[in-house]
């Protein structure tokens, strides 16, 4: 028996020595794999790979690994950020480890898109607007597209000029060089699509609305009188190469060529440039169904903004403005400067008085966003109604319609930056 409990002991203390044993190796091998790592596996060439901007010695310096650091221990979060953060051009960095002793640097660069100016000079941006490179004038990189462009918009896909539709036109503010009005208010009718450009370019896009309607009307000025063209413009000078003048006639044509009534709005066509509050401006639409006698009509806006300060926006009521202000701890002083235009487009059939009447409420909606219709700031509202035609001719129907008939508005917009 006594015999027994000591056999018993014995393979305890086996197992326990055992055991230990084991760990104890365990850990020996352990320490001799670090100790390996960190004196063998130290940096001894860092090899960089992709087209960039920048030189393999720029990106290497940035990095801040140096020979003989420990490859395995590198912190590789840290140096994709200085990467991305000190060199402005890089827009993906990938981090490879080629055991024993060099680190593999793979970059892709951003693609230079345009030219925007911004405080004190101008800005290449690539095509998600990330700022790439200040440069002295917008003249260093004329191959860059500009910050610009047109938007189109047909109050109908007929004949506008033989088949045109009832329109007035309200000035809140005058500081704006809108073409058209005159004979917009004088006959109470619209005869031509409605463009929207930058300031300087108006001149541009009214000789190429123009051609595209002497183009499809050959009687103009051989049998018939003259064409009243509209353009509407908003001064984009802040975010674009105004002075270069960069609309062409084809961004126009281009424009009308493609209208339709899903249109794209936001920084497109002639909003490219636009700022509004403080923030991106640009085209922006919006519309109701309205029942009357009835029958349900709709009233339809878009606007071309580019008006506002920052600290006056207000969204639903909330002085967003101001909050913003409050969180950024940021006082916004930019005066009320900008302008913006509007469009009412419905099929409603109203006459020009009652039109000119709608126009008037556009102040409303722009004093309840925060704009206070500043000294330099132009506001210019156009509206018109598709429900009945007014036949160029006297006495000629084509078309016209004594019934409503559905809007067919269509938008499209042509910019100097990604294209048409």
């Amino acid at each position: 028996m006594a015999a027994r409990r000591s056999s018993k002991r014995t393979r305890r203390r086996r197992g326990r020595f055992g055991f230990l044993y084991k760990a104890l190796s365990l850990v020996l091998i352990l320490a001799a794999i670090v100790a390996g790592c960190i004196v063998f596996f130290r940096v001894n060439d860092v090899a960089v790979s992709g087209e960039s901007k920048y030189t393999a010695q720029e990106i290497i310096d940035v990095t801040g690994v140096q020979q003989g650091d420990n490859l395995l221990l590198l912190p590789r979060n840290q140096i994709v950020k200085r990467i991305l953060t000190q060199l402005p051009y890089v827009s993906n960095v990938n981090l490879r480890l080629s055991l024993p002793d060099t680190l593999l640097i793979s970059v892709t660069e951003c693609a230079p898109a345009a030219l925007v100016q911004g405080g004190e000079g101008w800005w290449i941006i690539d095509a998600r607007g990330k700022l790439l490179e200040q440069v002295s004038a917008p003249t260093v990189r004329p191959d860059l597209a500009k910050v610009t462009g047109v938007t189109a918009l047909l109050p109908h896909p007929g004949d506008i000029f033989h088949d045109k539709v009832m329109a007035a036109s309200h000035v809140i503010n005058g500081f704006g060089k809108t073409t058209g009005l005159v004979q917009i208010e004088e006959l109470g009718t619209l005869e031509t699509p409605i463009l929207f450009t930058n300031t300087l370019s108006v001149g541009t896009v009214e000789t190429a609305l123009v051609k595209y309607m002497l183009d499809r009307n050959p009687d103009i000025c051989e049998t018939t009188g003259s064409v009243n063209p509209v353009v509407c413009e908003c001064n984009d000078s802040g975010l674009n190469d105004i002075r270069g003048l960069h609309v062409t006639e084809e961004n126009v044509w281009a424009a009308l060529a493609d209208c339709r009534a899903d249109f794209a709005e936001g920084a497109v066509g002639a909003g490219r440039g636009m700022r509004c509050h403080g923030l991106k401006g640009g085209i922006g639409s919006s519309s109701r169904i309205v029942a009357f006698d009835g029958c349900d009509y709709t009233i339809g806006v878009l606007v071309l903004t580019n008006f506002g300060s920052r600290s006056c926006l207000r969204i639903a009521g909330r002085p967003v403005g101001r909050l913003l202000a409050e969180a950024e701890d940021k006082v916004d002083d930019d005066p009320d400067k900008g302008s913006i235009v509007a469009v009412i487009a419905t099929d409603l059939p109203a006459d020009s008085r009652q039109l000119r009447r709608m126009a008037k409420r556009v102040t409303v909606g722009i004093a309840r966003c925060g704009g206070y219709i500043g000294n330099g700031s132009g506001e210019i509202v156009v509206a018109f109604s598709t429900a009945n035609r007014i036949p160029h001719w006297a006495g000629e129907s084509r078309g016209g319609a004594a019934a409503p008939v559905r809007p067919t508005t269509t938008v499209r917009s042509s910019t100097g930056f990604a294209g048409v």
